[in-house]
């Protein structure tokens, strides 16, 4: 009896320590402040942890923009709560650098309790029964610029909305005179290399006809429920959340997006893309293959034709460059799930499987970036495809789940998680000038007014206000007035910099308020 007593206790104790290994010890960054030249910068903290007292703090800066983008800035000395041993509850350090910093710079602060990173623990938070559900029916509807704008734009709200609970959304807007073409892309930069990046990424745009849940609803709620799970943890480098506009036009978004709005200092390493991830079915003849698939794809045509076309696969298809990640996704199914993967390996660029370059995936394979499409089979298994049938009813959310959950552990070894937790903020540079006043022909203050004497300056007029430690204390738009009053945007007096923008328009000045 005593025997089966310990026995049980050792076993109640494994699989509580093993539990609690998915909790990460919480950060709180509560203030940053710089001094009056820039010089120093105080970096206030709070820890919070049910299974640590004892902690490691890090951090690290670099431009995210301009030519000095993921430029690392290294201080000349960093005091205070700071390194190992650090004790829970509210700390602190300063960062002294050599030389006054001017430009916005990113800060990122690292806390681990050099614990073992336990990936099936982290798994074990892919919620396909509330969270994916909820997402999925919010987005489903017509997803398409002239079928449905109202939805369409009730969705991009909601995106955006989603992406800043956890990092922060940038939106790039292209326009032609027929069509608007938005992306959100929100980064999770890594510790060690920023510059290095692994993106996931789905289209979020529809077919006219169709409320486009598995096309591709699916592949969104994918990238929503990564950046749920992995985006409270620290990395080494960069994991990047992509979702793009316009993929049925031709992979519009995407397109645009490596052309133009991606920086040249970003070293994307790889792309998974969500491409249809929630139809299955285990009944037989409910497969199809595009033509010629057997003769390019013999072993993944007999796995198909000896299982008896069951369409309860997830398709893992890459180009040759794209092998190793491949073989990555194949093995963190083997590892992580019971999810049934064929894995596909196309020649070149994908130019003799046009089947197999429908979706974003192939906008980076035709830039020499290896790329995933990850998809459930489209038309060939999903017969609802681009009807106006393609419902949420339709789809099963445990299949989706365990394609997330592989998906998630793949990005998780790429991008190299850690037990850790990390949080990151943009500190807003001041542009430097030998004048007090910046750029200012078009903008003066005159008493606790700022009054603008261009009239070729269109409105709205997006008005921001800094504080010298650097932080956005007010905004607001204007949308007729010349006229600008400071008492409605400032309650103390001091020294702040206001900075007005409008279409091809943008102007900094300093200004001095007294109440």
């Amino acid at each position: 009896m005593k025997n089966l007593i310990l026995f049980c206790s050792i076993l109640f104790q494994g699989f509580y320590l093993q539990s609690q290994n998915n909790i990460i010890p919480s950060l709180n960054l509560d203030n940053t402040n710089w001094n009056n030249d820039r010089t120093n910068l105080e970096v206030q903290y709070t820890i919070s942890d049910k299974d640590n007292s004892v902690f490691s703090v890090k951090c690290i800066l670099f431009y995210p923009k301009g030519i000095k983008r993921f430029t690392q800035i290294i201080p000349s000395k960093i005091e205070g709560n700071y390194g190992d041993n650090i004790n829970l509850g509210t700390n602190k350090f300063k960062i002294t650098f050599s030389n006054p910093i001017s430009e916005e710079i990113v800060l990122k602060v690292e806390l681990t309790d050099n614990e073992p990173l336990n990936i099936p623990s982290i798994l074990e938070d892919v919620d396909n029964d509330s969270i994916i559900y909820k997402n999925l029916l919010t987005l489903q509807g017509k997803r398409h610029y002239t079928a449905d704008p109202i939805h369409l734009n009730k969705s991009r709200i909601f995106l955006e909305n989603y992406f800043n609970q956890y990092l922060k959304a940038e939106v790039y807007e292209s326009k032609s005179p027929s069509l608007t073409c938005v992306n959100y892309i929100a980064d999770q930069y890594g510790m060690n290399n920023p510059e290095e990046i692994y993106i996931v990424d789905a289209h979020y745009d529809g077919v006219g006809i169709s409320p486009g849940a598995d096309d591709n609803g699916t592949g969104v709620v994918g990238v929503l429920e990564a950046i749920r799970i992995l985006s409270k943890y620290s990395t080494n480098k960069t994991i990047r959340y992509a979702l793009f506009d316009l993929e049925e036009l031709g992979l519009v978004g995407s397109n645009i997006y490596l052309a133009n709005q991606i920086a040249v200092q970003d070293k994307v390493k790889a792309a998974l893309n969500f491409e249809m991830i929630g139809y299955y079915s285990n009944k037989p003849n409910s497969q199809t293959l595009p033509t010629g698939f057997n003769i390019l794809f013999p072993e993944a045509y007999n796995a198909v034709v000896n299982d008896q076309y069951r369409g309860n696969f997830i398709t893992n298809v890459g180009n040759v460059l794209s092998s190793s990640l491949i073989a990555s996704y194949q093995n963190n199914a083997t590892k992580y799930s019971p999810l049934k993967v064929i894995s596909l390996t196309v020649p070149g660029k994908g130019e003799v499987v046009p089947d197999l370059r429908r979706s974003d995936h192939a906008s980076f394979w035709d830039k020499n970036i290896p790329a995933l499409m990850l998809t459930d089979g489209a038309n060939f298994r999903n017969k609802r495809y681009h009807t106006a049938s393609d419902s949420i009813q339709y789809l099963d959310f445990n299949f989706m789940k365990e394609v997330i959950k592989v998906s998630i552990a793949t990005l998780a070894e790429l991008a190299e998680l850690k037990h850790a937790s990390a949080k990151q903020i943009t500190l807003a540079g001041i542009t430097s000038s030998n004048s007090d006043i910046y750029n200012t022909h078009n903008i003066y203050q005159i008493g606790n007014t700022l009054k603008i004497n261009d009239e070729k300056i269109q409105f709205p007029l997006h008005i921001e206000l800094y504080n010298l430690n650097g932080d956005r204390v007010y905004t607001t738009t204007a949308l007729s007035d010349y006229n600008i009053s400071l008492d409605k945007m400032i309650n103390q007096s001091g020294i702040y910099y206001c900075k007005i923008s409008s279409n091809k328009y943008s102007e900094t000045i300093k200004i001095s308020y007294f109440k």
